[in-house]
């Protein structure tokens, strides 16, 4: 839960060894709403399966053909958001998640551009209670340049 609400919410903790990212100060969002959400807001089957190949397009998109940072995912009351960390540069990003979302059936979404080369809002997800609950304090911190630490790892 989030703020008492159900919530399920997944961060990208590789990040932290490369945090804040100069090259990627824009952090955009895009958030879908869910058609059928359950009385607690959160996805139910039959949706789940199409907003996974939603979100797995729209990660291609701003990972692949953007040169963006997948930073983390929120779903809960009604909707799923995705964050991503973008570099600098001029794209038609609403026509590019339009033709993601149309090309798989979805005509509502909403997204935008936030000015955050501090990653300021990344790091404010790791201050919540929910994520220092589950995950030692070690984790959470910068690391070191000597240490490694996996790619790609959700919570």
């Amino acid at each position: 839960t989030l703020a008492g609400k159900p919530a399920s919410i997944r961060v990208n903790l590789s990040l932290l060894s490369s945090i804040p990212l100069a090259t990627h100060p824009q952090l955009v969002y895009v958030i879908i709403p869910l058609e059928k959400p359950d009385s607690q807001g959160m996805i139910q089957e039959p949706e789940v399966q199409t907003i996974r190949t939603i979100e797995a397009d729209i990660v291609r998109l701003m990972t692949g053909d953007l040169g963006g940072k997948y930073a983390f995912r929120y779903t809960g009351k009604g909707r799923r958001a995705l964050y991503f960390y973008l570099p600098l540069g001029e794209v038609s990003l609403g026509e590019l998640l339009a033709t993601c979302m149309e090309a798989n059936d979805m005509n509502k979404f909403s997204y935008g551009v936030l000015a955050d080369p501090s990653w300021r809002f990344f790091q404010a997800s790791l201050q919540e209670d929910w994520i220092r609950e589950k995950y030692p304090e070690h984790l959470l911190k910068p690391l070191q340049e000597t240490e490694v630490f996996p790619q790609e790892i959700f919570l």
